[in-house]
């Protein structure tokens, strides 16, 4: 049987602890993926798909870019949207890369 002394002590040691403990972060706001970004330049992303490089890129129609590509997460009228390629990143409605896939 725990007595009413210890219980306290134990209960106000608990509390002491959880109040000096660090308060939980806010996971980082997305940011715009950079075209210079290693990750983007190993895809061949682009902001504008029409700059993409149709030498490079032969498969490139001008009717792809992000909006339209089911690895877009945003509505398909917005200027930037999560996409599941880039995650914690937000990439342009009107860009382009090769892991394009159109949109069911």
């Amino acid at each position: 049987m725990t007595s009413r002394r210890t219980f306290l002590l134990t209960t106000l040691g608990c509390a002491g602890t959880a109040a000096a403990a660090p308060p939980a972060r806010k996971p980082a706001p997305p940011r715009p993926l950079r075209e210079d970004d290693r990750h983007a330049v190993a895809v061949g992303y682009v902001e504008d798909a029409a700059r993409v490089d149709r030498k490079r890129y032969p498969k490139f129609t001008p009717d792809q870019d992000c909006a339209r590509c089911d690895l877009y997460k945003a509505p398909i009228d917005a200027p930037w949207g999560p996409c599941t390629v880039f995650p914690g990143q937000l990439v342009a409605g009107r860009g382009w890369c090769d892991v394009f896939v159109t949109r069911r």
